[in-house]
């Protein structure tokens, strides 16, 4: 139901843990197309308001940055590359499919250093008290 359903995973983990501090989250989209003109119709106009719809329906950077804004800095991280052209989900022919590689692997190598913080991120590891803490409901879970 959500094109970035990073927002629906935090709430689910606040309720699954609510003890629990978010460590990281990663959150990798398909890449996205920004084209650079755009002769857009009037904004009065039927179409603009269709598209206007859509666009606000499938919008995945409105919840990357509700989340980077909300969430404790270096914890999120969002992965969407920026594409060559426009590519649909289900495409299949071999040379869009080498350009999406090249778009990812353009990216990957821009942002080197967000994919570095990340990997520091998920390897930080849990503090002494917290491990007690695993510890101590362990206990208490295996005297049933």
């Amino acid at each position: 139901m959500m094109n970035n359903p990073t927002a629906v995973a935090v709430h689910e983990s606040k309720l699954l843990w609510p003890q629990e501090n978010i460590q990281c989250i990663i959150s990798i989209g398909n890449g996205r197309h920004i084209p650079f003109s755009y002769d857009a119709p009037t904004s009065t106009s039927l179409k603009m308001k269709v598209v206007k719809i859509v666009d606000s329906a499938t919008n995945t950077e409105g919840t990357h940055t509700i989340l980077h804004d909300l969430l404790p800095a270096n914890s999120y991280f969002r992965l969407n590359p920026y594409l060559s052209e426009p590519i649909t989900l289900d495409e299949n022919r071999p040379d869009k499919l080498e350009q999406l590689k090249t778009d990812a692997q353009m990216y990957m190598r821009r942002n080197e250093h967000k994919v570095l913080k990340a990997i520091a991120a998920l390897s930080e590891p849990r503090g002494y008290f917290l491990r007690i803490r695993d510890y101590l409901y362990l206990v208490r879970d295996l005297k049933w």
